[in-house]
């Protein structure tokens, strides 16, 4: 069983790693500087365009140190947890999990190979413009709700 979900989740977290290069490198190869309108309506707009974030979570400014730093702590927490689900037999952590790290991997790419993470799907809603984001951003924040939506169903 622990073999199982251990390849269950490699493949799992390079299904989202494959996912989301391919998505960025589809965006760098057809979306012009500008960008592109999916919704252009009065309430609600919906953009793709090429925006590089070279700062953390929904564009904090902390040093690049910090970053990598912080990342590489998130990193071995999300595979001590990743170890510990698998150990432990528990399918839907070990998915969700693997969601999450190959998520961040794919973004920590990013950064590694161009100094920032791509982020292309741009959001607005009246008179707030949601912070610029990319599949791996989905991903894990999807992953993250799942997540306490279970234990919220625990207790």
């Amino acid at each position: 069983m622990k073999y199982i979900l251990t390849t269950f989740a490699i493949l799992t977290g390079t299904v989202i790693i494959v996912l989301d290069q391919l998505t960025k490198f589809i965006i760098k190869q057809k979306v012009p500087g500008q960008g592109i309108f999916v919704v252009n309506g009065t309430f609600l707009q919906i953009k793709l365009e090429q925006l590089e974030n070279k700062f953390i979570a929904f564009g904090l400014a902390i040093p690049e140190t910090l970053i990598y730093l912080f990342l590489t702590i998130i990193v071995l927490a999300l595979l001590y947890l990743l170890y510990k689900s698998i150990h432990e037999k528990h399918l839907s952590w070990t998915i969700v999990l693997s969601i999450i790290l190959g998520g961040a991997v794919s973004n920590i790419i990013d950064r590694i190979w161009h100094g920032a993470v791509l982020d292309f799907f741009s959001i607005s809603f009246y008179n707030f413009t949601w912070p610029s984001f990319n599949l791996a951003d989905v991903a894990i924040v999807v992953a993250v709700i799942i997540l306490i939506i279970k234990e919220l169903k625990k207790s």
